[in-house]
């Protein structure tokens, strides 16, 4: 349905109303574009934080070292989930 215009476009209203559906158009692609796009940024961020996760819950269950050597797996896994806690708030 077109919006009436608010001035008297006498003959060129064939050109306002042509103007009027492109300018609709436009603006109702790039606005389902944005929302998609909007949605896969935050499935994307859901994905990581389900990533971080896993990888904080899991630091003992999946590493079976020596007592000895547990300090330096747990240092590196924790500085792998901060570089991924980073990159998720950039």
């Amino acid at each position: 349905m077109m919006v009436p215009a608010s001035f008297d476009t006498g003959r060129l209203d064939i050109v306002y109303k042509t103007a009027h559906l492109f300018t609709a158009v436009y603006l109702g692609f790039n606005s389902t574009a944005l929302d998609i796009m909007y949605i896969v940024l935050m499935a994307l961020c859901a994905a990581q934080l389900n990533i971080l996760k896993e990888r904080l819950s899991s630091i003992l269950k999946n590493n079976r070292v020596d007592a000895k050597d547990m300090d330096e797996v747990i240092d590196g896994m924790l500085r792998n989930c901060v570089i991924l806690h980073e990159a998720i708030n950039r």
